[in-house]
């Protein structure tokens, strides 16, 4: 049996197929979703609640929720098969950013912003330049239009959106492809604005595996 060719698109989805699992059982969630994200391309899944928007895209960013489950088709995502990735599933979830919605209220409550957004490249990483981190998170909080004295503050201490935008740059600080279902629903008008999104795009992704 031949192995599958790795495709050079950030996002390659064929007939996929997902259930969400509960205690009645599985529900079909996704039926047959295709479509391809080129490098640097940008899409948005749009749908009403429940059209299983978040499901598909928790899928496509390697989540581990037990709940959700691949059972048919195909997608890789840079490169790595979601369905089967084995090894590379540390690989897909580094080149990937997830924020799902109400993500702010989920960040971890004994960690200042700092760590919070450098997290993820600490837990990867050994070796860090820790100059050259704090350069990226003050950047990210300068991006966001977060105040730089926000890194040494902890969750509890800011409003819901600043704590979704601290999501937002948690998940930006080094993925290659982001997914972000309604990512911006709490942060004000301003940041919406600057950051070219509106809050009534469900789901936007940005593909970029070079």
């Amino acid at each position: 049996m031949f192995s599958r060719p790795e495709s050079t698109n950030a996002i390659d989805s064929s007939d996929l197929v997902i259930d969400r699992v509960g205690h009645s059982g599985p529900t079909r969630a996704i039926d047959g979703v295709s479509f391809a994200l080129a490098p640097g391309e940008l899409i948005c899944v749009a749908g009403p609640t429940g059209s299983g928007k978040s499901t598909l895209v928790a899928a496509l960013a390697g989540s581990t929720d037990p709940s959700v489950r691949v059972v048919g088709g195909s997608a890789q995502v840079c490169g790595v098969d979601i369905r089967r990735p084995g090894r590379k599933h540390r690989l897909l979830t580094y080149r990937t950013g997830f924020v799902p919605q109400g993500a702010g209220a989920d960040l971890p409550p004994q960690l200042t912003v700092n760590e919070v957004i450098a997290e993820p490249i600490l837990i990867r990483e050994k070796r860090v330049n820790t100059k050259a981190l704090s350069i990226r998170v003050a950047t990210l909080l300068d991006e966001l239009h977060l105040p730089l004295g926000t890194a040494a503050k902890f969750p509890y201490e800011l409003s819901a959106g600043m704590r979704q935008r601290v999501a937002i740059a948690r998940s930006a600080a080094e993925p290659l492809v982001r997914r972000r279902p309604r990512p911006l629903r709490r942060t004000a008008r301003r940041v919406r604005r600057l950051t070219g999104r509106r809050t009534d795009e469900p789901q936007t992704g940005a593909g970029r595996c070079a």
